[in-house]
């Protein structure tokens, strides 16, 4: 297991993630044959010197075996996939090559999940208070997977934010997206941006649950609630939050002993949802790619184009947690208002019809 964590780090992303799920996978094969990893290897090892061709015979055989102990625990054909993915993987880099090529077929998705639509997003952000605001809109309109949301600190968004600029970039820095392959940019819009001020203005005037926080650069942007001390959310935390509004909603219905797989809203809805609208408001594919961290041809450097660029590319598309013809009535009226020489504020003041019915030109 050493040298399979040694493999993960030196020769593939060097994720704690990837690391557990390969761990977890040979663990549990191993607890089904009743025996340690270096026993195994130990064992087949001393086998294979005397003959090679039975002893991977034996070995795939069992493999065999093993798969149809994990199909009559009804397992989905994904995560038999990856568990013989992860036992390959396992004896490979222990010298033992099985050449395995298998693959469990299946004729329809075992679990079918989606993306969340604009009368959902809108019934989510009805329920939730500021923190969860925060972070459904924040993943809707910004494309960000949930383990990177965890890890932006306030450095990533303080620029833009302290200035008032919006949409506000936000700059991933490698270290903290999937794989780590590249770093990239993506933008939120002027509403989040406002829940965004909003909760961290709370967070340093504090309550009666968390003192006065004094936010730097190295602050979780989004943090967890903790008597006495500041930490960032754990992704598994965030998931679980955010399944918690789902409930409360009223868009899903609590199912007994399901895990949270099984639903068709996940966490996964809200990237789907950003993927899908930019799309509908036909932003250039590239553009989208790289907002949501995809690796682009190796002939397509989208970054080089500039913060600047990209954001115009995310404000014409005007995504927003709204329906789209309400967005836009919004967005016509305060540029008609503006036009007659007013400001938006300005006509909330009861006096301001009988003024402009005075200010009209007389027939």
């Amino acid at each position: 297991m050493m040298r399979v964590a040694k493999h993960y780090l030196l020769r593939r992303t060097g994720t704690h993630a990837a690391l557990y799920s390969i761990t977890s996978h040979i663990s549990s094969f191993c607890k089904w044959l009743n025996k340690q990893p270096d026993t195994l290897i130990e064992e087949y090892n001393s086998q294979l010197s005397a003959d090679r061709a039975k002893t991977i015979s034996n070995i795939r055989n069992t493999i065999d075996e093993y798969i149809f102990y994990q199909k009559n625990r009804n397992l989905s054909p994904t995560t038999i996939n990856k568990s013989v993915l992860s036992i390959n993987i396992f004896f490979k880099i222990n010298d033992i090559n099985l050449h395995l090529n298998f693959k469990m077929t299946r004729k329809s998705p075992w679990y079918s999940s989606r993306a969340i639509t604009i009368e959902e997003l809108m019934k989510l952000m009805a329920t939730a208070n500021l923190r969860e605001k925060v972070i459904i809109g924040i993943l809707a309109v910004s494309g960000l997977r949930l383990g990177t949301l965890v890890k932006l600190q306030y450095r990533h968004v303080k620029h833009d934010l302290e200035r008032g600029i919006t949409p506000l970039h936000i700059g991933i820095d490698p270290q903290i997206t999937k794989g780590m392959y590249q770093g990239y940019s993506t933008f939120i819009n002027g509403e989040v941006t406002e829940y965004l001020k909003k909760y961290l203005s709370n967070r340093r005037k504090g309550n009666r649950d968390n003192e006065p926080e004094n936010i730097n650069d190295d602050s979780p942007l989004i943090r967890l609630h903790r008597r006495g001390r500041v930490e960032a959310m754990s992704t598994a935390a965030m998931g679980g939050v955010i399944r918690q509004v789902f409930f409360q909603s009223g868009i899903l219905t609590k199912k007994p002993k399901s895990h949270a797989y099984s639903y068709e809203l996940g966490t996964s809805a809200f990237r789907k949802f950003f993927r899908t609208q930019m799309a509908v408001l036909r932003v250039e594919p590239h553009y989208i790619e790289h907002m949501m961290g995809h690796k682009n041809n190796r002939y397509l450097d989208v970054k080089m184009v500039g913060t600047e660029c990209l954001r115009q590319v995310y404000k014409s598309a005007r995504i927003s947690l709204k329906p789209a013809d309400e967005n836009e009535r919004l967005i016509i009226l305060k540029q008609a208002i503006e036009k007659l020489g007013y400001s938006p504020e300005a006509i909330l003041k009861p006096k301001f019809l009988s003024t402009f019915h005075k200010s009209l030109p007389s027939a």
